[in-house]
């Protein structure tokens, strides 16, 4: 890291910039964590901390991951969309399943991992559905319920028009 730079007021909005810019070389971030940490200004919960551990995922700078993680930032369920559909790599949506695993934020019923599993199907990345699949989420089955309750609705429906017209001829109809 450049003396410029170490002059200067390290904030958590520089972690995303020094994610990007570095060659996956750990030893910069490391230095701007240490720093961060020195000055009373580290916070592994902060969004800009977030947002560099998802851009170490997406670029796979894995020792940035393996770092940034180490510190104490994680993942959560909903954070999986942001990697579907942008055209990262297999292994890098099976490394944030197991960064979330490891963490114990892994919850393959819930309503971001059945939306992950459904925009899987939309961008057609059938690699990545078998992936979520193979994780232990489960597809969304219809309920039942609904099916027949609508079909008994259009049922009286129809039921009630013909009804009216029957007892009140064809150029009266009207829904009571």
């Amino acid at each position: 890291m450049s003396m410029k730079m170490q002059n200067k007021m390290m904030t958590m909005g520089d972690l995303p910039r020094i994610v990007k810019t570095e060659k996956n070389e750990s030893e910069n971030l490391n230095t701007a964590l240490r720093t961060l940490r020195y000055n009373g200004l580290w916070d592994p919960s902060c969004d800009e901390a977030i947002k560099a551990l998802k851009y170490a995922f997406k670029k796979s700078k894995i020792q940035m991951c393996d770092l940034l993680v180490h510190e104490g930032v994680k993942l959560k369920m909903k954070d999986v969309l942001d990697f579907i559909g942008t055209g990262v790599s297999l292994a890098t949506v099976k490394n944030v399943i197991d960064h979330l695993k490891a963490t114990g934020k892994w919850d393959p019923s819930s309503k971001d991992a059945q939306k992950a599993i459904e925009y899987a199907k939309i961008e057609q990345e059938t690699q990545t559905v078998s992936l979520l699949r193979a994780a232990g989420v489960s597809e969304r089955q219809t309920r039942w319920i609904y099916v027949v309750a609508t079909l008994f609705i259009i049922v009286m429906i129809c039921l009630h028009i013909i009804y009216t017209r029957i007892f009140y001829g064809y150029n009266e109809t009207r829904l009571i």
